[in-house]
């Protein structure tokens, strides 16, 4: 099993996301995840400055 770092907080649906100290945050997909899409040939971005709600799947602030 890998080391997970103690900062990142993951979904069941196997995405992560890490608060930067800047305020932004990281997010991307678990070891598994990769391994099962294979390459990642399309990403689809928000506009900047979007706001989201915080879910039950990961732990908000």
């Amino acid at each position: 099993m890998s080391d997970i770092p103690a900062d990142l907080r993951f979904a069941e649906s196997h995405e992560w996301a890490r608060l930067e100290t800047d305020g932004t945050v990281t997010v991307g997909i678990s070891d598994h995840a990769q391994e099962a899409l294979g390459d990642v040939v399309f990403v689809e971005l928000t506009e900047i400055w979007k706001s989201f709600r915080c879910r039950r799947s990961i732990r908000c602030r």
